[in-house]
Parts: structure tokens; sequence; C-alpha cells
């Protein structure tokens, strides 16, 4: 998962999601500093822009949850959930 992005229109750097294989079943959360839920997807082609309601959030760190179900070597269907940060550079 990428640690930082920054949205500010240059074309590099200006989204941030989820990328990985195998995967069948994805739930992804963006969270703000007070436990707010201010993003969510549940696709791989699902990606933040970094706004909410059209409007661009502060320049902070923000906490994400990932939830996702992948084909293990085991040939059964595998449950995961991940919890980390990502930071804004405006």
């Amino acid at each position: 998962m990428p640690v930082a992005f920054s949205p500010n229109g240059d074309e590099k750097n200006d989204t941030w999601g989820v990328s990985g294989h195998g995967i069948k079943t994805l739930q992804v959360e963006v969270y703000n500093r007070w436990g707010e839920k201010i993003w969510e997807g549940s696709s791989l082609s699902d990606f933040w822009d970094g706004t909410v309601n059209s409007n661009p959030v502060a320049q902070d760190v923000y906490v994400w949850m990932v939830s996702y179900t992948y084909d293990s070597l085991l040939g059964s269907d595998q449950t995961r959930t991940k919890i980390g940060h990502v930071t804004i550079f405006r």
C-alpha cells in the first residue's frame, strides 16, 4: 500500500488505491483523524483522489482499513484485514 500521495493535479501520484493479484473481494475505507469514514471503495479500480464531496481534504495523515478475500495456495478462500495510514502532501 502506498504510504503517501500528492493530489495536486500534476498527474503524478494524484490518487491512492489498493493493488494486488488474486483478490476476489475487496472493501477499502479511509478515515480522518476523528474516526469519520471519508472514502470507501470496493474494487481494485477504485482510487481515492484526496477529496470528500468533491472538496480537497487537508494535508494530513489518514487511516485506512482494507478487508479482502483471495485464493490461497491451500485451495480455499482466505480473508484478511489490514490497517495502516496514508499521508496527503499538497
